[in-house]
């Protein structure tokens, strides 16, 4: 379904939704992290922190820091505005508006009552390609100001930090004191366009987070209820309005800010380490740089008043670790609350630590774990369980445990790394090229995008047409392996084989047991005799037809959007006079006369 979704829209809508919320917010700080971003990537955040320090205020050649009109840096301010204007979004100005409040240089709204005049707000307009304004995005900058103004600004932002711990009125009230009249110009503006609440996107980063939860609580009974329907994204947000059901509160669960209040207002944990789980919240996906990975950084909690654990609260890294997890292999198949790991290394630590889930600072992790690694040479580890991977760019290297793992490799020359001796695998490469290493004992490894297996003994093969080679030409071949025809048929009387469907409407039939089948995308009809047999359904399968089911058959379900793998198999069964039916979202498998006692438990999985 995806993490992010929203309710009463599709799939696509809400991966637009949020990337949109996404790119109105990192603009809003107008490339203020540049050169942090620049000097982490580069320098790290463990010996190499004095550096990263230096980039953050000076920035370099190709980044700008804290600093304004530093010799050398570029234009920073210019590089964010064409950035979101890549996105498709352009600047709404005051007098498009018609409102008579301060504005900045860049067109930064400003706030209006005074102990509210260090807030800032953008105005970002969509538009169709008749020119029609189709969207408006509204985006409340967070703690920090403007280069020219950033310490009188971040000053007065921490003041309002401070009484929004301290008292929720103030929190609430926010938003209202500090852009009132630009709402109420906004929704003038908006009606006279033809748009509503609902073409309304409310966004912000930390303080602009909370002020976000805020205008969704005051929209009933503010503003003429214009924003009673608007699309509420919330980033890194201390505080959680979750009553109606309207805010998406997206942040790391090592924030030390996110989540931070219990709600409203501090609280002892608030000091500490804080995980607590929030309705409207994401609670569960890691933000995994130097800090988190770090062996002495370990020592310290990840709490509010450790400053050096702010690393993880910096808009650059939720504008990339966001968008990575939207733009993953296996987004569809996260929901809220899942444990997705987001590999954030420096340089220097990419090549030598290896992302996986430490668990650390939080509530014990349950059911799949997703890593999504970056454009660089990832190390991606798992534990036992169930796992999806996904590599994006450079050369990864994947060590698996036992359990069920699913791996997409990404771009690049990837490694496979096994912990096991290779004949205790059954090694098939499927007509996709994917490949499966399945033991007897139930743990498999489904991976795609894989150039060399590694085994314990140190020994790197390579994958070819044949099977793994070894460096001095020996071949490990494939598992025998049998594929349907043209006609889409297959029929073996043949033990221990894998049978493959393709696309099409297949059948696939065995004399004999201990097979297993993989139906591929269709309609397929399955055969199968002896006992001791396993079926493999992938992803967006079709409707399946079983003949033959003996009561140690085992089907696996992998990569299933609509079910988890701590889920009630019972929920996804109905009985008819044709047999027991499985029913995954549009896609089923009909066991034909079974009975539902029958079929039990063991027989199942849903990885």
């Amino acid at each position: 379904m995806g993490m992010f979704n929203s309710l009463n829209m599709t799939n696509q809508e809400s991966k637009s939704l949020f990337l949109d919320s996404l790119a109105i917010t990192t603009y809003t700080y107008h490339n203020l992290d540049h050169g942090l971003k620049e000097g982490y990537q580069k320098h790290g955040f463990n010996i190499g922190l004095p550096l990263t320090l230096v980039d953050a205020v000076f920035g370099s050649s190709t980044s700008q820091g804290i600093l304004p009109n530093f010799p050398g840096n570029p234009d920073s301010e210019r590089l964010s505005l064409q950035k979101i204007n890549d996105a498709g979004w352009s600047n709404i100005s005051a007098a498009q508006l018609n409102y008579s409040g301060k504005t900045n240089s860049a067109g930064t709204f400003l706030g209006e009552k005074f102990g509210f005049r260090a807030a800032q707000a953008e105005v970002m307009g969509k538009y169709d390609d008749e020119g029609n304004l189709i969207k408006i995005g509204i985006g409340i900058r967070g703690t920090t100001g403007p280069r020219e103004s950033l310490i009188t600004d971040t000053i007065s932002d921490a003041v309002a930090d401070i009484l929004t711990g301290l008292s929720p009125e103030y929190s609430l009230n926010y938003p209202k004191n500090a852009f009132n009249q630009l709402l109420t110009d906004i929704a003038e503006f908006a009606t006279k366009q033809g748009l509503t609440g609902e073409d309304i996107i409310i966004t912000g980063h930390s303080l602009g987070g909370a002020a976000t939860n805020s205008i969704a609580q005051l929209s009933p009974d503010n503003w003429g209820g214009f924003y009673q329907g608007s699309k509420y994204v919330a980033f890194a947000s201390p505080t959680q309005y979750e009553s109606a059901g309207n805010v998406i509160n997206v942040g790391y669960e090592n924030d030390p800010v996110f989540r931070v209040l219990n709600g409203k207002q501090l609280e002892l944990s608030s000091f500490l380490i804080h995980d607590a789980d929030k309705v409207s919240a994401t609670n569960n996906i890691v933000n995994f740089n130097d800090y988190y990975a770090s062996d002495f950084w370990k020592f310290i909690p990840t709490s509010l008043v450790n400053l050096f654990s702010w690393i993880s609260h910096m808009p650059y890294a939720y504008d990339e670790g966001m968008q990575r997890i939207v733009e993953s292999q296996w987004y569809n198949l996260t929901e809220k609350d899942s444990t997705v790991v987001v590999a954030n290394l420096s340089d220097n630590m990419q090549e030598k630590t290896w992302v996986e889930d430490l668990n650390r600072y939080a509530q014990p992790h349950v059911g799949e774990t997703f890593i999504i690694g970056s454009e660089g040479n990832d190390l991606i580890r798992t534990k036992s369980g169930i796992n999806y991977l996904d590599g994006a760019g450079g050369d990864d290297i994947f060590s698996i445990d036992k359990g069920f793992n699913i791996i997409y490799g990404g771009t690049g020359q990837n490694t496979l790394e096994l912990h096991q001796p290779l004949d205790q695998f059954d090694v098939v490469r499927a007509p996709d090229d994917s490949l499966y290493f399945y033991d007897g004992d139930g743990n498999m490894t489904v991976a795609k995008q894989i150039s060399t297996v590694k085994m314990s003994n140190e020994q790197s093969l390579t994958v070819s047409d044949d099977g793994l080679l070894t460096p001095d030409g020996l071949l490990a071949p494939w598992t025998e392996s049998l594929f349907s025809d043209d006609q889409h048929m297959l029929e073996t009387d043949l033990s221990g084989v894998w049978l493959f469907g393709q696309q099409g409407d297949d059948v696939l039939t065995s004399t004999q047991g201990g097979n297993t089948f993989v139906a591929g995308q269709g309609n397929d009809e399955l055969f199968i005799n002896g006992g001791g047999n396993t079926l493999i359904f992938e992803g967006e399968f079709g409707q399946d037809v079983i003949h033959g089911l003996q009561g140690d058959d085992k089907l696996i379900f992998i990569a299933q959007e609509e079910a988890r793998s701590d889920a009630d198999y019972t929920k996804h069964i109905s009985v008819s006079d044709e047999g027991v039916l499985l029913t995954f979202g549009h896609n089923s498998v009909l066991l034909n006369n079974i009975s539902f006692d029958m079929f039990s438990a063991d027989q199942i999985v849903i990885a």
